[in-house]
């Protein structure tokens, strides 16, 4: 098991930022895409629970971090602007308890395997983005942690550079238990082609769970809350979509409803009209795979 959540509650500056959560990822690397990033500092122990459990990899969040078995990956650094490439990462190895020797060795192996060889002398604060954020993953794979907890690392990357950092990131954590914490991943991304699994979350609720492949059909599913009274609108709008190939079902207070193979988001609003069905709220069960 990857990751596991249960009744997970974790909250910043005492207001639960995720409340509720139940996830279960098996895969050896996966994609989880909304969450708050509450869930990313809890499953790194940076950030206690306070109620559920939180495991990863089997053991409690906060456990395998101090144990040195989980690495994170932050967005930015936030480290010594001048330290080198080489520095930055000997150090986090020496900080997991390698010797000076071992640490060198390690991040002479990281730093390769990220392409950054080239860089090794060269000083943080002078590296491109996409360079210093292999940097922090070659700082991660450096301590020989078992798992590697990735944030948003692709935010913000030219799209050629997005493709090529991703190709690299995904070659270099091969071999490693992975997570990708982001808001959303292209599906043709080699992080999306390379996870295992994928989890689409909206505050504490899961929209949409599977490999990333099988995640494109939810992109024709969606979620609703609808005006009135609802288990007497949705048979009807139920009826008129079967008609035409599609679904819809109650899900408590929302209603979720699956395009099918050809009906477009514009007829399944004419059905509604047709209907006398009135959305409040429509969402993609999973937009935040692109």
């Amino acid at each position: 098991m990857l990751l596991e959540a249960e009744d997970l509650r974790v909250d910043v500056d005492g207001v639960p930022a995720v409340e509720g959560l139940s996830l279960r990822l098996e895969a050896g690397s996966a994609l989880v895409l909304g969450a708050p990033r509450a869930l990313l500092e809890a499953a790194a122990g940076l950030r206690p629970v306070v109620r559920g459990r939180l495991l990863v990899r089997g053991a409690v969040a906060a456990e395998a971090a101090r144990a040195n078995a989980v690495a994170l990956v932050p967005i930015d650094l936030a480290v010594p602007a001048k330290w080198s490439t080489l520095e930055y990462v000997a150090w986090n190895a020496r900080l997991a308890g390698a010797s000076r020797r071992e640490a060198d060795a390690r991040a002479a192996a990281a730093i390769a395997k990220l392409d950054l060889a080239a860089a090794t002398k060269t000083r943080l604060d002078r590296l491109p983005t996409a360079a210093r954020r292999a940097a922090a993953v070659a700082a991660a794979l450096a301590t020989g942690a078992d798992t590697i907890l990735l944030e948003d690392p692709l935010a913000d990357l030219a799209e050629d550079v997005a493709s090529t950092f991703a190709r690299v990131l995904a070659a270099a954590v091969e071999g490693r238990a992975w997570i990708v914490f982001a808001p959303r991943v292209a599906l043709a991304s080699p992080l999306a082609v390379a996870a295992g699994e994928a989890a689409v979350v909206s505050g504490s609720r899961i929209e949409a769970q599977g490999s990333p492949a099988t995640l494109v059909r939810a992109r024709r599913r969606f979620t609703a809350r609808i005006a009135g009274d609802a288990a007497a609108a949705v048979p009807v709008l139920a009826a008129r979509l079967a008609e035409r190939g599609g679904l819809a079902e109650a899900n408590g207070a929302h209603v979720t409803i699956d395009l099918g193979e050809s009906l477009t988001t514009a007829e399944l609003l004419g059905l509604a009209a047709e209907a006398k069905v009135v959305f409040l709220e429509l969402l993609p069960l999973a937009r935040a795979l692109a």
